[in-house]
């Protein structure tokens, strides 16, 4: 007696998993002036800078809310605000900072403004993840629009193997093999 056993033979793609892929766009208009990775391949870390892109909307919405933190501090110190006064300028800056959360600023850009630093022109993207750099999509100079797509970062410490197996051989197939 023995084990019968039956090879199947197939071809398949391997790709990285999906779960652990990073596209960054971009959420506001402007212009790359240096590009700190710039070249597919390469080998970053969680929170390396991957460029520098120049955005006047980014800038004013720095400005925005940098005065929306100064007006919560002044009525905040003004003991004839009333507490209205008082809730409307906190909700303010509340609003002005999550819309800047929500346009990718990370939390240190944040609290950078808060602490009264220098509002800057420029915008620094970090990684989102550790992995190696599948796509960059863009050079020094480009003109940047909203929601095009920077670079796509793949962690590539787990794959997937996408099979093509015959019908008929599907039966032969387990998990694990």
């Amino acid at each position: 007696y023995r084990l019968l056993s039956r090879t199947v033979r197939s071809y398949g793609i391997v790709e990285p998993d999906e779960t652990r892929l990073a596209r960054l766009t971009l959420r506001f208009p402007g212009r790359v002036d240096e590009l700190l990775v710039n070249a597919v391949g390469m080998d970053i870390k969680k929170g390396d800078p991957l460029a520098r892109i120049y955005s006047r909307e980014f800038l004013s919405a720095s400005l925005e809310y940098v005065q929306a933190l100064q007006a919560q501090r002044k009525a905040e110190s003004d003991p004839q605000a009333g507490a209205e006064t008082r809730q409307l300028a906190v909700s303010i800056a509340q609003s002005t900072r999550k819309r800047l959360a929500l346009a990718g600023f990370t939390d240190e850009q944040l609290q950078a403004l808060e602490r009264g630093e220098k509002t800057n022109d420029h915008v620094t993207f970090y990684s989102p993840l550790a992995g190696i750099v599948l796509e960059r999509n863009v050079l020094v100079g480009d003109i940047l629009e909203e929601g095009m797509k920077l670079y796509t970062i793949a962690d590539l410490s787990v794959l997937w193997v996408q099979m093509q197996v015959a019908e008929a051989d599907v039966s032969a197939v387990k998990a694990g093999m």
